[in-house]
Protein backbone atom coordinates (compact mmCIF):
# COMPACT_ATOMS: atom_id res chain seq x y z
CA UNK A 1 0.00 0.00 0.00
CA UNK A 2 2.60 2.53 0.86
CA UNK A 3 4.69 2.17 -2.35
CA UNK A 4 1.47 2.57 -4.42
CA UNK A 5 0.88 5.88 -2.30
CA UNK A 6 4.55 7.21 -3.41
CA UNK A 7 3.88 6.01 -7.13
CA UNK A 8 0.83 8.02 -7.27
CA UNK A 9 2.53 10.51 -5.53
CA UNK A 10 5.81 10.59 -7.79
CA UNK A 11 3.29 10.30 -10.84
CA UNK A 12 0.80 13.49 -9.91
CA UNK A 13 3.98 15.73 -8.85
CA UNK A 14 4.69 18.50 -11.57
CA UNK A 15 8.15 20.27 -11.72
CA UNK A 16 8.28 23.68 -10.87
CA UNK A 17 8.28 26.27 -13.13
CA UNK A 18 11.21 28.56 -12.78
CA UNK A 19 10.09 32.23 -12.99
CA UNK A 20 12.73 34.89 -13.99
CA UNK A 21 12.49 38.72 -13.83
CA UNK A 22 14.77 40.85 -15.57
CA UNK A 23 15.21 44.55 -15.75
CA UNK A 24 14.97 45.84 -19.09
CA UNK A 25 14.45 48.98 -21.27
CA UNK A 26 12.17 49.26 -23.92
CA UNK A 27 13.86 49.38 -27.49
CA UNK A 28 10.26 49.33 -29.97
CA UNK A 29 6.69 48.46 -29.30
CA UNK A 30 6.37 46.69 -32.32
CA UNK A 31 2.35 45.85 -32.16
CA UNK A 32 -0.49 45.97 -29.08
CA UNK A 33 1.29 42.17 -28.17
CA UNK A 34 4.88 42.24 -29.32
CA UNK A 35 7.69 44.63 -27.07
CA UNK A 36 11.24 44.22 -28.17
CA UNK A 37 13.65 45.10 -25.10
CA UNK A 38 16.77 45.06 -24.06
CA UNK A 39 17.42 43.00 -21.03
CA UNK A 40 19.71 44.44 -18.95
CA UNK A 41 21.72 41.36 -17.94
CA UNK A 42 21.89 39.63 -21.40
CA UNK A 43 24.79 40.17 -23.35
CA UNK A 44 24.62 40.44 -27.12
CA UNK A 45 23.57 38.75 -29.68
CA UNK A 46 20.80 37.75 -26.94
CA UNK A 47 19.26 41.25 -26.52
CA UNK A 48 17.52 42.76 -28.07
CA UNK A 49 14.65 40.45 -27.60
CA UNK A 50 11.18 40.41 -29.10
CA UNK A 51 8.44 39.41 -26.11
CA UNK A 52 4.89 37.83 -27.09
CA UNK A 53 2.73 38.96 -24.54
CA UNK A 54 1.30 36.04 -22.77
CA UNK A 55 -2.40 35.82 -22.15
CA UNK A 56 -3.54 38.62 -25.18
CA UNK A 57 -3.92 38.86 -28.71
CA UNK A 58 -4.71 41.97 -30.30
CA UNK A 59 -5.41 43.10 -34.07
CA UNK A 60 -2.86 42.80 -36.92
CA UNK A 61 -1.82 46.35 -37.95
CA UNK A 62 -1.17 45.40 -41.47
CA UNK A 63 -2.62 43.69 -44.62
CA UNK A 64 -0.03 40.95 -44.92
CA UNK A 65 -1.44 39.44 -41.22
CA UNK A 66 -5.20 41.12 -40.90
CA UNK A 67 -8.28 39.57 -42.23
CA UNK A 68 -9.88 43.00 -42.53
CA UNK A 69 -9.38 46.90 -42.84
CA UNK A 70 -11.10 46.70 -39.29
CA UNK A 71 -8.70 44.95 -37.79
CA UNK A 72 -5.33 46.58 -39.38
CA UNK A 73 -7.25 49.97 -38.09
CA UNK A 74 -8.29 48.01 -34.51
CA UNK A 75 -4.39 46.96 -35.01
CA UNK A 76 -2.49 50.63 -35.39
CA UNK A 77 -4.59 51.82 -32.82
CA UNK A 78 -2.99 48.72 -30.38
CA UNK A 79 0.29 49.49 -31.72
CA UNK A 80 -0.07 53.27 -30.57
CA UNK A 81 -1.41 52.36 -27.57
CA UNK A 82 1.15 50.77 -27.03
CA UNK A 83 3.64 53.20 -27.81
CA UNK A 84 1.78 55.62 -25.75
CA UNK A 85 2.32 53.77 -22.71
CA UNK A 86 6.38 52.56 -23.41
CA UNK A 87 8.37 54.35 -25.24
CA UNK A 88 12.03 53.47 -26.27
CA UNK A 89 14.53 53.87 -23.33
CA UNK A 90 11.55 53.19 -20.43
CA UNK A 91 12.53 51.15 -17.86
CA UNK A 92 10.28 48.02 -17.30
CA UNK A 93 10.06 44.72 -15.71
CA UNK A 94 10.04 41.41 -18.19
CA UNK A 95 8.38 38.10 -16.23
CA UNK A 96 8.98 34.96 -17.64
CA UNK A 97 8.01 31.59 -16.48
CA UNK A 98 11.15 30.03 -18.39
CA UNK A 99 10.72 27.46 -21.35
CA UNK A 100 7.73 29.62 -22.57
CA UNK A 101 8.31 30.46 -26.33
CA UNK A 102 5.42 31.01 -29.54
CA UNK A 103 5.71 28.77 -32.54
CA UNK A 104 8.32 31.77 -33.73
CA UNK A 105 10.70 31.34 -30.68
CA UNK A 106 9.65 34.57 -28.93
CA UNK A 107 9.81 34.98 -25.26
CA UNK A 108 6.24 34.49 -24.08
CA UNK A 109 5.92 37.01 -20.81
CA UNK A 110 4.63 39.37 -19.16
CA UNK A 111 5.51 43.23 -19.03
CA UNK A 112 5.24 45.77 -15.91
CA UNK A 113 5.59 49.23 -16.51
CA UNK A 114 7.51 51.40 -14.44
CA UNK A 115 3.80 52.67 -12.72
CA UNK A 116 2.95 49.13 -11.71
CA UNK A 117 0.83 48.47 -14.55
CA UNK A 118 0.96 45.09 -16.39
CA UNK A 119 1.36 45.43 -20.18
CA UNK A 120 -1.83 42.60 -21.00
CA UNK A 121 -4.43 43.65 -18.72
CA UNK A 122 -3.92 47.34 -19.30
CA UNK A 123 -4.52 46.71 -23.34
CA UNK A 124 -7.57 44.17 -22.53
CA UNK A 125 -8.75 47.23 -20.46
CA UNK A 126 -8.86 49.53 -23.12
CA UNK A 127 -10.53 47.39 -25.59
CA UNK A 128 -7.72 46.93 -27.49
CA UNK A 129 -6.48 43.17 -26.66
CA UNK A 130 -8.67 39.80 -25.89
CA UNK A 131 -8.02 37.14 -23.33
CA UNK A 132 -5.74 34.05 -25.66
CA UNK A 133 -4.22 30.65 -24.81
CA UNK A 134 -6.42 30.99 -21.45
CA UNK A 135 -7.03 27.30 -20.75
CA UNK A 136 -4.88 26.25 -23.56
CA UNK A 137 -7.43 27.57 -26.24
CA UNK A 138 -5.35 29.01 -28.81
CA UNK A 139 -7.85 29.62 -31.43
CA UNK A 140 -8.18 33.42 -32.48
CA UNK A 141 -11.04 35.04 -33.09
CA UNK A 142 -12.13 37.02 -36.07
CA UNK A 143 -11.76 41.06 -34.84
CA UNK A 144 -13.96 42.61 -37.56
CA UNK A 145 -17.05 41.89 -39.86
CA UNK A 146 -15.30 43.44 -43.08
CA UNK A 147 -13.86 41.23 -45.69
CA UNK A 148 -11.86 42.70 -47.91
CA UNK A 149 -11.67 41.09 -51.39
CA UNK A 150 -8.80 41.51 -53.11
CA UNK A 151 -7.15 43.47 -50.94
CA UNK A 152 -4.18 45.72 -51.35
CA UNK A 153 -1.86 46.37 -48.51
CA UNK A 154 -1.77 49.60 -46.61
CA UNK A 155 0.41 52.36 -47.15
CA UNK A 156 2.53 51.85 -44.04
CA UNK A 157 2.13 54.00 -40.95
Amino acid sequence: MIWFLIAAAVVTTKPKSVVRVWPAEIVKVVDGDTVRVNIARWPEPFTPVDIRIKGIDTPEHDMLHAQTRCEVALGRAAQDFGRAMAKPGDKVKVIWIVGDQDKYGRILGTIKLADGREWGSTLISAGLARPYGVNGDLHKQIWCQDPVPDAQPLEPQ
